[in-house]
């Protein structure tokens, strides 16, 4: 059986799958995309780029998980990002293009925040979705 935290855990990365851009932020919260080679540094960084993905670029973003692991500490998701951009994306104009990504988010959290989180995806894919790249 599961200890408290690893539910507690469990239960805020299934709201981040329903809600992404709502995520609970530590202020001082540490987001790294490693794709792009960004970390963003506090919750107002953070909570940008988590928008610029799921409400400005693909507002209609879905996220499919795959795979959930939690402890009292840190938690796991794997997923599928998809959606079509409908609008601005990180400098991108909209293409109006779908796309499926695969993706993993790593989170450390403490008292029902996430602390630090590291993104992986590959942004190559992305763009040649997008019909930005070869």
């Amino acid at each position: 059986m599961e200890d408290e935290p690893a539910v507690t855990n469990r239960r805020l990365m299934a709201a981040f799958v329903r809600a992404p851009a709502a995520a609970p932020l530590a202020e001082d919260v540490v987001l790294e995309d490693v794709a792009q080679r960004r970390t963003c540094l506090g919750r107002d960084e953070a909570a940008g780029l988590l928008r610029a993905f799921f409400v400005e670029g693909f507002p209609a973003a879905r996220i499919e998980a795959e795979q959930l692991l939690a402890d009292g500490e840190a938690a796991m998701l794997q997923f599928t990002f998809s959606g079509r951009q409908e609008g601005p994306f990180l400098g991108i104009p909209p293409t109006g293009r779908p796309v499926a990504v695969p993706m993993v988010l790593v989170c450390q959290i403490r008292d029902g925040r996430i602390q630090r989180a590291v993104l992986y995806y590959d942004a190559g894919r992305l763009l040649r979705q997008l019909g930005l790249a070869l």
